[in-house]
């Protein structure tokens, strides 16, 4: 059986990371069937990149590839309900309009849909929206600024509250971490419970 390299040796000690709290190098030994000592080296060049921290024979992840992991884990997670969902939204959407998208996954999903040639203006404080239509030549893209949220690709606070103010639109779309039985949308991050509050306006 051919032995890993020692960039799939660290790509999968991450992502064990990403499941369990710590690992040691005995077991990360004997489970790639490497040497300790090859170990050590895969977890030193991983610690030099500040993905893991080295612990007492073994390592963790760092607090901001925690973060990392739990905003990809949530990108992932039920993504084809967020398709349809983003499908559905899309209908809604005409040329010429301008629409504000949240932080949200779903609404990363939608921005995909955005590229196919409507002409539109999008007011957003999502990186991760203003990256994906960084290339589509229809659509003008405005990225709010603000406080980038650790360990997250969206801006918040004061700023993105005032530059949500300076816009109209013709729709915004939302996500949502709840919904109440009387139709009231939480949110359990208050500094987005804020924006998201100000695009209902």
């Amino acid at each position: 059986m051919k032995k890993a390299t020692s960039a799939s040796r660290q790509a999968r000690i991450r992502e064990l990371l990403s499941r369990q709290p710590e690992v040691s190098v005995a077991d990360l030994a004997q489970q790639f069937g490497a040497s300790e000592m090859t170990i050590r080296r895969d977890l030193n060049a991983l610690e030099a990149r500040a993905q893991i921290q080295r612990t007492h024979g073994g390592a963790t992840l760092t607090e901001r590839m925690i973060l990392e992991f739990d905003y990809r884990a949530r990108r992932e997670a039920n993504q084809a309900a967020k398709r349809a969902i983003a499908a559905e939204a899309y209908k809604f959407v005409q040329s010429g309009q301008r629409l504000i998208l949240d932080t949200g996954t779903t609404a990363l999903e939608l921005a995909m849909l955005l590229k196919g040639g409507l002409k539109l203006t999008v007011i957003t404080p999502s990186l991760a929206v203003a990256s994906e239509l960084q290339h589509a030549s229809a659509v003008e893209v405005i990225l709010l600024g603000g406080m980038l949220r650790e360990g997250n690709p969206d801006l918040t606070g004061p700023l993105t509250e005032h530059g949500l103010e300076m816009f109209a639109a013709d729709l915004a779309f939302q996500g949502a971490d709840g919904i109440g039985v009387d139709g009231s949308i939480y949110n359990s991050d208050l500094r987005l419970a804020r924006v998201d509050q100000i695009m209902r306006r």
